[in-house]
């Protein structure tokens, strides 16, 4: 009985002790590292992803603007009226001269490379 009084009083940490929270410090400051790592990986990669979004977004845009173009210099009132300031020599043809030609017959002597 008087070992366990003098036992609470006089208590030295042993090494295997000091071994044991050594080794728990250590596995947690590895594991605060890596977390650390992880998570700076997680913030580049959705950084990477919200700049591709906005690169794909622009690209998009830029392609409505160059559809909106080709539309505009298709269209064919405009390429009337540019063709009619220009002075061309172009003028408009009859319906009935428009010739409606069918496409070629899936015939294999039609090919040009294959004449006898």
């Amino acid at each position: 009985m008087n070992q366990r009084k003098t036992y609470g009083k006089n208590r030295n940490l042993r090494l295997s002790d000091l071994l044991t929270i050594g080794v728990a410090v250590l596995l947690l400051t590895i594991g605060g590292v890596y977390h650390a790592v992880v998570k700076n990986q997680q913030i580049r990669v959705s950084r990477d992803i919200v700049s591709t979004q906005s690169m794909i977004d622009e690209h998009n845009e830029a392609r409505k603007f160059v559809e909106i173009k080709i539309e505009n210099r298709l269209n064919r009132h405009v390429l009337r009226n540019e063709l009619r300031e220009q002075g061309t020599d172009l003028c408009l043809i009859p319906i009935q001269a428009v010739e409606i030609v069918e496409p070629l017959s899936p015939d294999t002597s039609a090919i040009v490379g294959n004449r006898p």
